[in-house]
């Protein structure tokens, strides 16, 4: 294995950690009291999963598919993994006990607009982009790119369009108002 492959596997694995770090610390700490976990978010959640795995699955065991990426390249996508685990972990410690997996709100929820949320409404998936960028980077395979580009379509035209449904339903016209001072998920893009 060569440097970006090992710096991966720790980034993925790193990623993985935090994420459960803040699941057990943060997620069972308030009553849900409502929770959109239908069939579908926890089909969104298997597919993103697997989508996480299958790139670096292609990469290794279906090279056929492979292509090169100059090193330069490579360390540019060193630098975006970085800045998307940092990302992930900004975007936590500012959503704080409303943090959780799946679409749910907790007694008491509060709508979180400070620190990066004062910027976008949906950091989080920020963050999954700039990591999907970085991975398809590399670990460059067609088919592990493929499934990346599905994995950003799923969230984009499922995900998102429940969590705002959801948002609007429990905030009104509060979560309108934000919307209009952010944006969905890339600062002062979109």
């Amino acid at each position: 294995m060569n440097n970006y492959e090992i710096f991966y596997i720790f980034s993925l694995c790193l990623g993985i950690f935090l994420y459960y770090y803040f699941f057990y610390t943060r997620y069972n700490n308030k009553k849900i009291v409502k929770d959109k976990m239908g069939k579908n978010e926890i089909l969104r959640l298997i597919l993103i999963v697997l989508f996480v795995l299958i790139p670096p699955f292609t990469y290794f065991y279906l090279k056929d598919f492979n292509y090169n990426i100059p090193d330069e390249i490579k360390n540019i996508a060193f630098g975006i993994l970085m800045v998307a685990l940092v990302c992930i972990i900004k975007t936590s410690f500012d959503l704080g006990n409303e943090f959780s997996f799946t679409l749910q709100l907790r007694k008491d929820h509060k709508l979180v607009e400070t620190g990066i949320y004062k910027y976008i409404r949906h950091p989080m998936y920020f963050c999954g982009l700039l990591f999907i960028a970085a991975q398809s980077l590399l670990i460059p395979n067609v088919i592990g790119n493929l499934s990346n580009l599905f994995a950003i379509v799923l969230f984009w035209k499922g995900r998102i369009p429940d969590e705002e449904k959801m948002m609007i339903k429990e905030f009104g016209d509060k979560y309108k108002n934000y919307m209009k001072k952010t944006k969905s998920v890339i600062p002062f893009i979109l």
